[in-house]
């Protein structure tokens, strides 16, 4: 039985020609979410409590909202929460079975 390998969270991640620090943040007072992003300061915080597995899928959803930002703005941030949510689902579990993460 092959064991899966850890998920290794990268600490800088590229989009859009800027470089994002991702931090790993204890008491990450976000309410219900597991992580948020701080496009001024070029950061993003991901809950460290949480597994490795929700750590990376919270770190795609952040990724999705920096898309999202870079294409429009029509969308409140609750509607794109509403969008964004089923989508990286779907997606984390596609990387995740096709060993497409690391």
């Amino acid at each position: 039985m092959k064991l899966s390998t850890p998920m290794i969270i990268p600490k800088i991640v590229k989009f859009g020609g800027l470089t994002y620090k991702v931090i790993l943040t204890e008491n990450l007072d976000v309410g219900e979410n597991w992580g948020r992003t701080d496009m001024g300061k070029q950061q993003i915080h991901l809950n460290k409590s949480a597994h490795p597995e929700k750590q990376m899928q919270t770190l795609i959803h952040e990724l999705m909202h920096l898309a999202y930002s870079a294409t429009a703005h029509i969308l409140t941030e609750e509607q794109q929460e509403q969008i964004i949510k089923p989508w990286i689902i779907n997606l984390f579990s596609i990387l995740k079975q096709n060993n497409l993460l690391k």
